[in-house]
């Protein structure tokens, strides 16, 4: 069983910068999360709460709900999905992982959801940010 992670974003009010912290569940239990971080305090503004998927990405990035990601589809030569053949498109997108179930990718530029059977491979995702520390990834060219 999996530990259960969240990855909290916050921005400082004055200055606006951003700040990111990582915690396991059983840490926000022991203590209040003012005591684990001064991020915590009045001075902050929570901008986003993430959960762990439990996924990682080609590079061994943890992959948080709600990270932007791109996601390779890749047609493979044997039904093994050992040997890779070509990739044949790129989708750009945030994970839509509920409940512990991985179900696809959403699309940034809002023409749909990308369903995939079952966990997808790492070498086909990898994360690219989150829209609070790269707001730009919700540009859609």
């Amino acid at each position: 069983m999996r530990e259960i992670k969240f990855r909290y974003i916050l921005r400082h009010k004055a200055s606006g910068n951003i700040e990111v912290k990582h915690y396991y569940w059983g840490q926000i239990e022991k203590r209040p999360l003012e005591k684990l971080s001064p991020a915590f305090l009045a001075d902050y503004e929570l901008l986003s709460r993430d959960v762990f998927t439990g996924l990682k990405d080609r590079h061994s990035m943890e992959i948080y709900k709600s990270d932007v990601v791109d996601y390779k589809k890749i047609q493979y030569t044997d039904c093994s999905r050992s040997t890779v053949e070509k990739v044949k498109d790129t989708i750009r997108g945030e994970i839509y992982y509920a409940e512990g179930i991985w179900l696809g990718i959403r699309r940034l530029d809002g023409t749909g959801l990308i369903f995939s059977p079952g966990s997808p491979r790492r070498e086909e995702i990898e994360v690219v940010g989150n829209i609070y520390e790269n707001p730009e990834l919700l540009e859609v060219t």
